[in-house]
């Protein structure tokens, strides 16, 4: 399991330029409406004229038997509570509650309810941030300031430090963690997170220079991989991962020993 936590860490690190592209808001190509999740297109063929007459265009069944929390928890505070100003709130609600049963659901050792609590607070942070930037600086700034680079690479550096503090809890037990944040103190984790987030940034903001670099040369035709290069630099990102799994330790036992 701890190539998979790596894998997913990698995961994060090599697609995430993607995560901002094309907020234009003029389409919902993704879940949440685009890349940002801002819930939010631009269109303007659905007003209070017309809204009564949807109808469900079609339907998707996931045949996992699973249950689902967000979107069920989100329609049931939607159908209680009827403010229309606590309404844009509810998601913030819905994510703690979703993250924090994430934790739970991981492991049933307090640390697991460490790990909800810290993940659920961050997702419900973020969602808060959306929701106050955007009501503050209005959309269209919002926008604008979702898009320029320093924001951009800010946010994938913030994020990115936040979910590889939060895996500590999956490595270490209460008495570990609680020795560790001792240790440390507010001041020790603070430092830690921002040079972890300005080490993603940067990181991300190289990486994406590269493939910015790489793009250009084979556009302009000096430059095109074989067949034999092309599978040699996809071994290559394996391999990367292998190795720096290898910095890892055995997982504890007590993390997926039900698996």
């Amino acid at each position: 399991m701890r190539i998979t936590h790596v894998s997913l860490c990698l995961s994060i690190l090599f697609t995430s330029q993607a995560a901002h592209a094309g907020q234009d808001h003029k389409t919902w190509k993704d879940y949440g409406g685009g890349p940002d999740s801002s819930h939010f297109v631009d269109l303007r063929q659905i007003d209070k004229s017309t809204v009564n007459q949807l109808e469900v265009a079609w339907t998707y069944p996931t045949g996992d038997n699973r249950t689902y929390v967000f979107n069920p928890l989100l329609r049931g505070l939607a159908t209680r509570v009827t403010s229309a100003a606590l309404a844009p709130y509810l998601a913030v609600v819905a994510f703690f509650i979703t993250f924090l049963l994430m934790g739970v659901w991981h492991g049933a050792t307090s640390v697991f309810v460490v790990y909800g609590l810290f993940m659920g607070a961050g997702a419900s942070v973020n969602k808060l941030w959306q929701l106050q930037a955007a009501k503050r600086l209005g959309k269209a700034r919002y926008k604008a300031l979702c898009e320029r680079p320093l924001s951009v690479y800010a946010a994938r550096g913030l994020t990115f430090a936040y979910f590889a503090l939060g895996l500590t809890c999956l490595w270490l037990n209460l008495g570990e963690l609680a020795g560790l944040s001792a240790r440390l103190g507010v001041h020790g984790w603070l430092v830690a997170y921002l040079a972890l987030a300005g080490g993603a940034a940067a990181t991300f903001a190289v990486w994406d220079g590269l493939l910015a670099l790489v793009r250009r040369i084979r556009s302009a035709g000096a430059f095109q991989l074989s067949v034999a290069s092309h599978n040699l630099l996809l071994a290559s990102q394996v391999l990367l991962i292998l190795y720096i799994s290898s910095f890892f330790h055995k997982s504890p036992e007590f993390v997926y020993r039900a698996f």
